[in-house]
């Protein structure tokens, strides 16, 4: 064997679990000054990464295999990838040097391979390995370290390899160049190996969709502001005299009630009749003015997420309320109709309406303000009735177990789990415009597995 000649040996073997034997025997080729060189960190099916191996044994001098217990990552085709090599190796007539772990070797679990399917393999790449040729048998890293020392020299003997000659004096440093370079190689491999792993990590992801909208979506939702019946409105009026009253109706209306109540009128100022207009048009958002609101909360991740927390904050010209909470519109009914009568009492009185009624002539005209509005919204009103006293008041919110409203804009709802690529939906709101204007939802979304809250928003318009 010519001592000036150096020759490539390609180190084949699987990769967890021989880390420290190909080190061993990188080691043993080192001291023999030869150069090591290990494709066994290519891994997955990608074709340019096998004609890289490929590229690499066409070249190689000598071929070492190292067999443990566990038959390596499996290709396409069912081969594992150490046994790939091998039978490219051998169908290139290169030297093969092959080193068998003792099958009785004390070794960890994860090492060894559990899988009946993958020992039948394992066994009979062992088998094909020995077939014809002189194998080496090793139990610790001792054993093969000194087997590889005494094999590997033998058949640089019996084999001449074609080998490498030093051209100038600089050989060293590009061996050194070489071996340097491949431990960069092997270890950015593993650092890419826990890349891969990291990547793998399960995690829930949440979302929240408001009636179908998201924060992803482009356009807002959008809510109309429907105007009160201009039948409940307060217009001014001009006082009357009792000339003007048909002859037919005089008998049953006085002088003094027309004065009476053309002395009212002059007491309702422009002020008045705003405030008690605003008062109508409350009546009319509760009446008419009421939307559902679905609010789907989705996980889109790929694990389970565990408390999730979901808060919504609306913007200040829409008001949130729940299903079950709605004698709280009673309550504000109520509310409307006393301040509007602080303002205007007995607005819709007519003095020659209230002669009609006492004649017995037909009036089709309701003045009392409370009928007006159950013609107009179909809705009845028992002043008598009464409700829960957390539900009246309404200052605190509402809440009814998981699902919590406060000040009419906050919306909370407190979940155990969310199982991922599933949705639950929530359908107990009702939102009310107050008036108009375009603004955004806000949403915070938290559970246990988040390091932070997911801070999100919704385009929300009212016109």
């Amino acid at each position: 064997m010519n001592d000036d000649k150096k020759y490539q040996i390609f180190i084949s073997s699987t990769f967890t679990d021989l880390i420290e034997a190909r080190d061993k025997v990188i080691k043993v080729v080192l001291d023999l000054y030869h150069f090591p060189v290990g494709m066994e960190m290519f891994s997955a099916d990608d074709d340019e990464q096998w004609k890289v191996i490929t590229d690499a044994i066409d070249v190689t001098d000598y071929y070492v295999l190292i067999i443990g217990h566990r038959y390596g990552s499996v290709a396409n085709d069912g081969i594992s990838y150490t046994e790939k090599e091998f039978d490219y190796a051998k169908s290139k007539g290169i030297p093969i040097v092959t080193f068998i772990r003792d099958r009785q070797a004390l070794i960890a679990n994860n090492d060894r391979d559990d899988d009946p399917v993958l020992k039948e393999k394992l066994n009979n790449f062992i088998a094909k390995a020995k077939t014809g040729r002189i194998c080496s048998f090793w139990n610790t890293l001792s054993d093969l370290e000194r087997e590889v020392a005494i094999a590997l020299p033998k058949t640089m003997s019996r084999h001449q390899g074609i080998g490498w000659v030093r051209a100038t004096q600089n050989s060293p440093d590009l061996l050194n160049e070489i071996v340097r370079l491949n431990e960069e190689k092997r270890l950015l491999h593993e650092e890419l190996e826990l890349l891969k792993k990291s990547k793998k990590v399960r995690e829930p992801r949440l979302s929240v969709y408001v009636n179908e909208y998201s924060a992803q979506s482009v356009e807002p939702i959008l809510f109309p502001l429907i105007p009160p019946p201009e039948e409940l409105l307060y217009k001014h009026r001009d006082p009357i005299s009792f000339s003007t009253i048909p002859r037919t109706l005089q008998p049953y209306i006085s002088k003094e009630e027309i004065n009476q109540y053309n002395l009212e009128l002059s007491k309702i100022t422009e002020d008045k009749i705003l405030n008690y207009n605003h008062g109508v048009a409350l009546i009319n958002r509760l009446s008419n003015g009421q939307f559902n609101l679905n609010i789907n909360i989705c996980n889109e991740g790929t694990a389970r997420a565990n408390a999730p927390f979901i808060q919504l904050t609306f913007p200040d010209f829409i008001n949130v309320y729940h299903q079950l909470g709605r004698g709280k519109f009673h309550a504000e009914y109520l509310s409307a109709l006393s301040v509007m009568n602080d303002f205007i009492p007995n607005a819709f009185f007519d003095p020659i309406i209230e002669a009609k009624k006492r004649g017995g002539f037909p009036v089709d005209i309701d003045t009392d303000l409370s009928k007006r509005i159950e013609t107009a919204y179909f809705f009845p009103i028992d002043q008598n009735n009464t409700y829960p006293q957390n539900i009246l008041n309404g200052v605190e919110g509402y809440n009814f177990g998981s699902e919590r409203i406060s000040n009419h804009r906050v919306l909370a709802i407190q979940m155990q789990t969310q199982a991922h690529a599933l949705c639950t939906m929530y359908s107990n709101f009702i939102v009310v415009p107050t008036h108009k204007g375009e603004g955004q939802i806000n949403a915070y979304l938290m559970c246990d597995e988040y390091e932070q809250a997911q801070i999100l928003s919704i385009p929300i318009s009212v016109q």
